[in-house]
């Protein structure tokens, strides 16, 4: 198989987050029923009670944003809650309501796999004192590995196909190129953030801090793929800042909310950079350059 073709297959429909839960920016965009996964149905019907209108975009944009929320905070929590957590809300994640029953359970197992998974990632390389070019290569090609290994699509065409495409997304270059960029810009926006007094003292304010770095980012390239991907778009950069500022400020609560239950729980929280299961949008923008 040819190095075009496993990129090509290396999609929304075929390799979910490179798509890091059928890709967490893509995934939580809530689309027609039968493509909703359980996670966004349940979103749906709960927003449904109190906006009824079905055509709106600004609906649709708010259950993406919830359903992104919702699956990050765990990533902020510690111990094993967050373990549970995690594995529970990616197997909902990933189960989509318009696929066979077979299918839903096979998507579930492997997207609670998953989410325990990413969430291992996390700790593990997230607590390294490496250099942020190091930790970003090391835990982008993880999770992108996890992500792409435990999606059922992947395997399509075969399992040699699959695995080749796991493989591949791992160490894809220009995805290890966009894994520097996107955590050096998140590791100095913290290191400036943390210079101001007011968020030095108060860990809760650099964890949420943290959280708006990667969110603007990843949520900055997840637009720039989405305009890609869409013949009938042109480049509108104030498009990719309000999709941009709307992740950050979801990945900011996310990260404040997954700090607060680890206080509440009575363990100590600690200030760690998210895998790049929050970019997605940047591994899956980096398959199509």
């Amino acid at each position: 198989m040819s190095l075009e073709s496993v990129l090509s297959s290396m999609n929304r429909d075929s390799a979910p987050q490179l798509s890091v839960a059928a890709d967490l920016l893509v995934q939580s965009q809530p689309g027609g029923t039968e493509n909703r996964s359980v996670l966004n149905q349940a979103i749906h019907n709960v927003v449904g009670t109190v906006w009824h209108d079905e055509q709106s975009q600004v609906r649709n944009e708010f259950e993406g944003c919830a359903s992104q929320f919702i699956t990050a905070v765990p990533l902020f929590v510690a111990g094993s809650r967050g373990y549970i957590a995690s594995g529970i809300l990616s197997g909902l994640n990933q189960a989509r309501l318009g696929d066979s029953t077979g299918h839903q359970l096979e998507d579930l197992s492997l997207g609670a796999l998953k989410g325990v998974a990413t969430k291992a990632t996390f700790d593990h390389f997230g607590a390294k004192k490496w250099n942020f070019a190091a930790k970003g290569v090391t835990m982008g090609a993880f999770s992108r590995v996890v992500d792409v290994g435990l999606t059922r699509q992947t395997y399509d065409n075969g399992i040699g196909s699959g695995l080749q495409s796991t493989l591949l997304s791992g160490v894809h270059p220009v995805s290890l190129l966009t894994d520097v960029a996107v955590f050096g810009v998140a590791h100095y926006g913290l290191k400036l953030g943390k210079a101001i007094p007011a968020i030095e003292a108060r860990p809760l304010l650099a964890n949420a801090l943290n959280g708006t770095m990667f969110g603007f980012t990843s949520g900055a390239l997840g637009e720039v793929q989405r305009q890609w991907n869409d013949p009938s778009e042109h480049f509108d950069p104030l498009k990719v800042l309000a999709r941009a500022s709307a992740s950050a400020a979801t990945m900011t609560l996310a990260a404040g909310t997954g700090f607060k239950l680890t206080e509440a729980a009575g363990m100590q929280p600690v200030v760690r950079q998210p895998t790049t299961t929050e970019l997605a949008a940047a591994e899956s923008l980096s398959t199509k350059i």
